[in-house]
Parts: structure tokens; C-alpha cells; sequence
């Protein structure tokens, strides 16, 4: 997928304020765009269509006047239509288009990450301006704040206050589900039910946690406790055929996983009305289901991978 961060930064570096302006440092705040951020004076919003593999898309750009040597910016892409993405790839992407868009050189690179959304921070530098972005991949945008200068000049003293600054909204929390003892990071806190079924060991209550994003959309988290020595070496296997036969769904990939040496598979089935992601683990004597689903043709939601990644046992649960 093209990126469209590169054109941000084209704008941004040509970005000025005028002169007598007195920085009054204020929050402001986007939640259509999903962010907040501290600015030396109100940003000032710019609306562009660019062409992608998959249709056009908006690119809202944010311009903070920042003084003639200076300028900041922030630029945000909602890509949330294309499902949920790889966000390492993207990111990479992302930078990789901003070098090429400006004609730069790469100076630096690191991953970094923000309440458990994973970014990228690089600087580059071209032969009229140099520029330092942290981008983030959240709740299927991407977020790039930019600080930018030009060659012979440092950056604005006050880029890492501007770069710290951010808040994503809705802000994304770790809700610990002690009863069951995992955590997860996710915008809001999962229901829970009680339900019985019924197994070959008889009627077991199974714990049914959910998250709805609208649209035939959502997380759910299921956790079974079938008592200790019920699980063989074919026991995933069994699990995720079992998962894909009652969604009269086709597997389309899997591979092996654990978590604290806890056994797992990961495996993404669908048809033509049903998509999900799953993550089946063996912790102790329970079984614990983690779905990422969409229905009605629609892709995963954005952020899918996020919450997945963010499973955490607690304490008591760990071996």
C-alpha cells in the first residue's frame, strides 16, 4: 500500500508562522482523528485525497506554525476500511515513502511503541530541510507527528515536549480479568457471561468475554476449565478443527505459539460471510480462546492484532 506520510512531511517543512507570535502551549484535542496533543499555537487543519492501491483516501494533515526556522505537524491516515493491517510492514512502508517522497537520505531509525501501539521513529534528511517523526499504528490509523527544520538548524527546542504530548483517543487500557486470571489491553472494559456446556467430562461452565465494535464485529475471549490431565499432544489440533468446522469456515493459515511456556496455535479461518482471528492456549487446566471476527463479508477490525498481542497472564496463572 502506498503511504501518504512523505506528503505530509513535504508540507510540514514549508510550514511558518508569523513574526511577534507568543507560543501559549494548549491542549487540543481531535477525537474524530483519534488524538491530543500539546502545541505552542492551534493547529491548523488541511484535507487531501490520495490515490491508493485500494481507492482514495483522505489524509487529514495538522499544521503548527512553530516560527520561519521551524515547523510542526501532525498527520494522521484512516486506513480502517482495509481491515486490520500488519503494522510493522506499514510503518516500514510508511518511512520508506517518506525518504523516497523527499528525495532524502535515512539518518536514523528505531521501533517504538505508545500504550501498546506499536511506531517507528526516524529522521531524515534532504538538501533544504531535515525531519523527525514518531508514527504509530492505532485503531486502524496511522499517527505521525513531525518536527522539522531546516539543514543548518536543530530541531525546535521543544519537539520532544510537542512528541510527548500525544494521547490517543479513545484511550486504549489493560482490564485485568482476575476470575480467569489474563489481562488485556483494549478501548473499553469486556463483558462477561456464564454459560454452561456440554462436554465428553460432563456439563463445564464456560466464561464469555466480550467486546463488540459494531458492524458484525468484535473480540471475544473464551475460557474453559476442564480439569487437570484432560489435554494430549492433539489437543490444539482438535480445538482449532472443532473452532473451524462449526463456522463452516475454510482455514486459511496457522502456526504454533505460547505464552509463558504455555502451548498455543494461531489460526485465521474464513468464508464468504465470516472472517476470524484466532489464539487457543492450554494454561494449567484451562482452555482460553481468543477471536477477532467479523461478519456479514466485513474485514477484522482494526486493532485485532493489538488486543491479541496484548494477552498477559497474571501471576497465579503463569507456570
Amino acid at each position: 500500500m502506498k503511504t501518504y506520510l512523505a506528503k505530509a512531511a513535504v508540507i510540514l517543512a514549508f510550514c511558518t508562522a508569523a513574526f511577534g507570535q507568543k507560543p501559549n502551549w494548549e491542549n487540543y484535542e481531535y477525537p474524530e482523528d483519534g488524538f491530543a496533543v500539546l502545541a505552542p499555537f492551534q493547529p491548523k487543519l488541511e484535507k487531501d485525497l490520495v490515490d491508493t492501491d485500494a481507492g482514495k483516501v483522505e489524509l487529514h494533515i495538522y499544521n503548527i506554525d512553530a516560527g520561519l526556522l521551524w515547523s510542526l505537524g501532525v498527520s494522521v491516515n484512516d486506513i480502517s476500511k482495509f481491515g486490520d493491517l500488519p503494522a510493522k510492514e506499514l510503518l516500514q512502508a510508511a518511512k520508506n515513502g517518506s525518504v523516497t517522497e523527499v528525495k532524502g537520505k535515512l539518518i536514523s531509525e528505531k521501533e517504538i511503541a505508545l500504550n501498546g501501539a506499536p511506531g517507528i521513529e526516524y529522521e531524515i534528511s534532504s538538501s533544504t530541510h531535515h525531519s523527525l517523526t514518531r508514527c504509530y499504528y492505532v485503531n486502524g490509523k496511522t499517527i505521525a507527528l513531525i518536527s522539522a527544520a531546516k539543514v543548518e538548524f536543530p530541531f525546535l527546542p521543544d519537539t520532544d515536549r510537542f512528541f510527548s504530548s500525544l494521547r490517543f483517543i479513545p484511550a486504549w487500557e489493560e482490564h485485568a480479568y482476575r476470575l480467569d486470571g489474563f489481562a488485556l489491553s483494549t478501548p473499553s472494559m469486556l463483558s462477561v457471561q456464564k454459560k454452561p456446556v456440554v462436554t465428553t467430562q460432563g456439563q463445564l461452565q464456560m466464561h464469555l468475554y466480550q467486546l463488540d465494535f459494531g458492524n458484525d464485529r468484535g473480540i471475544m475471549v473464551n475460557v474453559t476449565d476442564y480439569g487437570r490431565n484432560q489435554f494430549g499432544p492433539d489437543s490444539l489440533e482438535a480445538v482449532k478443527n472443532g473452532m473451524v468446522r462449526s463456522a463452516n469456515a475454510k482455514l486459511l493459515s496457522e502456526k504454533k505459539i505460547s505464552i509463558d511456556s504455555n502451548p498455543g496455535v494461531e489460526f485465521e479461518m474464513g468464508s464468504e460471510s465470516y472472517r476470524a482471528r484466532a489464539r487457543c492456549y492450554f494454561i494449567d487446566s484451562k482452555l482460553l480462546v481468543i477471536v477477532g471476527f467479523a461478519g456479514g463479508g466485513n474485514l477484522l477490525p482494526p486493532g485485532t492484532s493489538r488486543i491479541l498481542d496484548s494477552l498477559r497472564l497474571l501471576s497465579s496463572q503463569k507456570q
